[in-house]
């Protein structure tokens, strides 16, 4: 299970939440993830929304589950 804070975090300017976005990768995972599996990623994080400043995160976090894999690139 992933911890998650502040679901109730308004994203985008239309108002969809943190929540409202895990809940629609949820219940699309079953079609997103097989295009994903294996395949490097590098993160554009916008932690206080679309209209905030962003940052690139290409190295997984210290709190990264351990069944995550990771390699070096």
């Amino acid at each position: 299970m992933v911890r998650v804070t502040n679901p109730g975090k308004a994203l985008y300017p239309s108002g969809f939440s943190k929540g409202q976005v895990i809940d629609y990768y949820i219940r699309a995972a079953d079609w997103i993830l097989p295009h994903l599996k294996d395949r490097p990623i590098t993160l554009k994080r916008y932690p206080n929304g679309v209209r905030a400043p962003h940052f690139y995160e290409k190295d997984a976090p210290a709190y990264t589950p351990s069944w995550v894999r990771t390699v070096p690139m």
